[in-house]
């Protein structure tokens, strides 16, 4: 089996994979293990214990989680994650942020995971995590698989795709370093010489959180990949909304389901 470097790897979540991805990169903190190099949470749901605010007021606004889906799954709620009693263990919202890798957590602010997902964020940054907090206004929930269709979505995977983007180049480059070091004088000098001619081996992850050491139309090149006219045909585009409608919705419905019967 290859293997791959953690520095060379991003983990993206949308909604419960949200929480799930958060839950993946806690669980590494528990255990001693290197964090991936960075990891991008889209609405993530991070709250188990119970409805905040966002989740009991925002269904009105929210054309995902609306008032429909909310109250087919709310009496699901108290079998959540084997009972009440372990709810709040399992919880990503509660468990352990400091150490934690850089975090891109993009929501709207409206949606239904509003409020945990702006504590959260909060809560990172106050434990020294380097977190890039995206905010989108009057969108629903999951609003950036819509990117071919919504200019706010697409501006929002842009984002996303461009601060990846850095923090894997900005990992990389630390790592070359890293290796540099360990290999010794010779080494070291071979890395001050990229260094020189601008080919990275320096740590810029503090000077900024956007694509400055990304090439200038990087931004362009992945609007383009976006857009959805490079898609096929209409029916890729039902296709593409339909899959994403279902995974938002029929999974968490049948994970709950799932919960009740055992």
């Amino acid at each position: 089996m290859h293997h791959t470097s953690p520095r060379n790897i991003v983990v993206l979540g949308i909604s419960s994979g949200g929480g799930l991805a958060t839950s993946m990169l806690q669980n590494l903190l528990r255990q001693g293990k290197e964090q991936p190099c960075a990891a991008a949470l889209l609405g993530p749901w991070l709250e188990y214990t119970q409805c905040t605010r966002s989740i009991s007021e925002n269904t009105q606004y929210d054309l995902i989680v609306n008032p429909r889906v909310y109250d087919f799954i709310r009496p699901m709620m108290p079998a959540m994650c084997g009972g009440e009693s372990k709810r709040r263990q399992m919880s990503p919202f509660f468990g352990p942020v400091k150490g934690l890798c850089p975090l891109h957590i993009s929501y709207s602010t409206i949606e239904v995971v509003t409020d945990e997902c702006r504590s959260f964020a909060k809560r990172a940054k106050a434990e020294g995590v380097e977190v890039r907090e995206y905010t989108a206004d009057h969108l629903m929930h999951a609003f950036q698989l819509f990117f071919g269709y919504i200019p706010e979505a697409k501006l929002a995977m842009v984002d996303i795709v461009v601060w990846l983007g850095e923090q894997l180049r900005t990992s990389q480059s630390q790592g070359r370093k890293n290796e540099n070091t360990n290999d010794g004088p010779k080494a070291a000098s071979a890395g001050e010489e990229r260094k020189s001619h601008g080919l990275g081996g320096g740590d810029n992850r503090s000077s900024s959180r956007r694509g400055a050491a990304l090439p200038a139309d990087l931004a362009v090149h992945v609007e383009k990949c976006l857009d959805h006219r490079h898609l096929d045909s209409l029916f890729c585009d039902v296709l593409l909304i339909l899959a994403s409608l279902g995974a938002l919705i029929l999974f968490p419905c049948i994970l709950c389901m799932f919960v009740l019967r055992s």
